[in-house]
């Protein structure tokens, strides 16, 4: 009887045939379960309807209201934004006290998560963007841009339109 040498390195894994439709099985489950959870979470957030009050020349803050939808699969918070219309732009909220007085502060970001397949509405009389600073009157029939900053690092572009409502 002859001595029979294995041709494989030592400690290399001895590989066995696999039948033509078990390997079609395990290609086919490989892809499927690859496919349903190897995905990264997106964060998808769109900025709509977004408006100010026209003001008179002497104004040097304005209210922003606009709404934020998360089409993604990760919630996010609205942390503030930038425009070169306003020297600062930071999230604030009005609140109005049984006794009918208003009071403003600013909000903290934790008042500004949007979940996933949510949406954060900024209105009048509650959560909003303060423009603080304008760099010039707000006209009615004006618009300009403002780039919403998220926790996640995400910006948004939205159009302002400035407008009596």
């Amino acid at each position: 009887m002859g001595l029979r040498v294995d041709p494989r390195p030592v400690g290399a894994p001895r590989l066995t045939r696999v039948p033509g439709r078990a390997l079609a099985l395990l290609v086919i489950v490989a892809v499927v379960s690859g496919g349903c959870g190897s995905s990264p979470p997106t964060v998808a957030l769109r900025a709509v309807d977004a408006w100010t009050r026209p003001l008179p020349p002497s104004s040097v803050e304005a209210s922003i209201y606009l709404t934020v939808e998360n089409r993604g699969d990760v919630a996010d918070r609205l942390v503030g934004g930038q425009s070169t219309r306003c020297m600062a732009l930071t999230l604030h909220r009005t609140s109005v006290g049984a006794d009918g007085t208003s009071t403003m502060e600013e909000a903290s970001p934790d008042d500004a998560t949007i979940v996933p397949g949510g949406r954060l509405d900024l209105v009048p009389n509650g959560l909003h963007l303060m423009c603080s600073g304008l760099a010039e009157p707000l006209r009615k029939g004006d618009t300009f841009e403002v780039m919403l900053g998220f926790a996640s690092g995400s910006t948004v572009a939205v159009e302002v339109a400035v407008e009596d409502r």
